[in-house]
């Protein structure tokens, strides 16, 4: 940022070779630079043509003149106007730390804004409290109304339940009033036909009874011509014998005739009775069935319903178990490829391990050998090359046998030796090669932190150790590495 003094006299831009002013009346020196700016500019002219006249110099140069007058005059606009800028955001500047002073000397403390906004306060916790009764009540008002809600559901649904089987059973009575109404059509049919039967009969009674009563008038027309020409006596005789016989057959024809009509009528009415009893019983035949039958119905509805009820439960158990077979079959593929990444891992660990223990065995043994070599007198004392025995056979050295190496007298190398190192006489300091078992530990696994990993499973190291006899009876370890 420029200084005040400066933007009020209006100063230029400071080059290296002096100021720039900010009129445009005043046409700038010529500076070094620009003479040497000009130079290259003419010399790549001169490669593509000859060499120019003094007019033609003097004509590029006053057009350079030109071109770098607009230039400067371009720059003194451009820093013109960031001045310009640059003194109205010094006086936004001003303006606001102005507001924040007056902010700041608004500011009221705590205790002041307690004051004025307590009771604001506490009135919006009394309507938040308010509020928040208001929202239980409807809460209850809103539970009350579901379980009116179930209630009527419910209702609704016995009531459509009582009005289908209501409408049930009027189609059944409606069934049992059209049959029943066909029943009384065929019985007045039948009662009509007796009817007319009887009419039938009653007139061919009245037939022979007419007829009966013709013959015996006849009959008794002679009778009374040979009353007039006959004897008296023979006459009266044959009036008495007529007037007999008249009767008889009077009587006979009467008598005849209605135990005849008597015996068809009772004929009749028995059959009536008995055809009337057989349509009660068929009547009652029929409602027994029908009822038989209605029964039948529901009971088939109640188990087409639950048919379907077990049919969905069926489906629905079948896609539960189809589901359940699907997670159940991604989860043992995920456990068979979580057994087999940990198989990976696991071989991975176990060649890491028998590197590491190779590597801890084949550091343990040049240890030794070193010591052996060095002729540590606290730590090894041999007084004779130690020979190798040819009765010990060597063998590899693996994580299983590298813990079950032991002496003859049931001992390991490293503890006789851990043994013989502690067994020191008073006043004389350990070997300093020796270490205990926790810093050895700690060696150890720092280095086998510090083996890279590549380098750890790259090569698989064999160690085969030799057992060698010394004069005290002790055994070193002779190594030799195999690649």
């Amino acid at each position: 940022m420029l200084p005040s003094a400066e933007r009020a006299h209006g100063g230029g831009y400071k080059s290296p070779h002096g100021p720039c002013p900010l009129h445009h009346g005043s046409a700038p020196t010529p500076t070094m630079s620009d003479r040497l700016d000009f130079a290259p500019r003419i010399a790549r002219g001169s490669r593509s043509q000859a060499m120019p006249s003094r007019s033609e110099l003097d004509a590029a140069a006053a057009r350079s003149t030109f071109s770098e007058k607009e230039v400067m005059r371009g720059l003194n606009e451009r820093l013109a106007g960031f001045i310009e800028k640059v003194r109205r955001l010094e006086d936004h500047n001003q303006l606001l730390e102005r507001e924040i002073e007056e902010l700041r000397g608004r500011a009221k403390p705590a205790a002041c804004l307690e004051e004025e906004y307590g009771p604001e306060l506490e009135r919006l916790r009394r309507l938040v409290r308010e509020i928040a009764q208001q929202k239980h009540q409807l809460e209850v008002e809103h539970r009350s109304l579901e379980d009116e809600l179930s209630s009527a559901r419910r209702q609704s649904a016995r009531e459509t339940q009582r009005r289908s089987e209501a409408e049930g059973c009027i189609a059944v009575l409606k069934k049992d009033i059209s049959d029943a109404y066909r029943a009384k059509l065929h019985l007045d049919r039948k009662a009509q036909s007796l009817v007319d039967e009887i009419r039938l009969l009653n007139a061919r009674h009245e037939a022979e009874v007419s007829e009966t009563w013709d013959q015996i008038q006849n009959a008794q027309e002679p009778r009374d011509r040979a009353r007039e020409f006959g004897h008296p006596g023979v006459t009266a005789a044959l009036r008495d014998i007529r007037t007999q016989l008249g009767g008889h057959a009077a009587s006979d024809v009467r008598l005849t005739a209605g135990e005849a009509f008597r015996s068809q009528f009772a004929r009749l009415t028995e059959a009536t009775e008995a055809k009337r009893e057989a349509l009660k019983a068929s009547q009652l035949e029929i409602q027994e069935h029908r009822r038989r039958l209605q029964a039948k119905s529901v009971e088939l509805d109640c188990a087409k319903g639950t048919r379907e009820a077990l049919e969905k439960q069926l489906h629905d158990e079948e896609d539960r178990h189809k589901e359940e077979l699907i997670h159940y079959q991604n989860t043992i593929k995920e456990l068979e490829n979580e057994l087999i990444n940990c198989k990976f891992d696991m071989s991975g660990y176990l060649r890491e391990y028998q590197d590491l223990i190779n590597v801890k065995m084949a550091l343990d043994v040049e240890i030794l050998s070193y010591r052996f070599v060095l002729g540590c007198p606290r730590c090894l004392t041999p007084t004779s090359p130690c020979p190798t025995s040819t009765t010990s056979p060597p063998f590899t050295a693996s994580p299983a046998s590298a813990g079950r190496e032991t002496r003859a007298d049931g001992q390991s190398p490293n503890t006789s030796l851990w043994k013989r190192s502690s067994q020191r006489p008073p006043g004389k300091s350990r070997c300093p090669s020796l270490r205990t078992r926790d810093q050895r530990g700690r060696r150890l696994g720092k280095m086998s932190r510090t083996v890279p990993k590549a380098r750890r499973g790259a090569v698989r190291k064999r160690v085969v150790i030799k057992t060698v006899e010394t004069t005290r009876e002790t055994r070193c370890l002779v190594v030799s590495r195999v690649k």
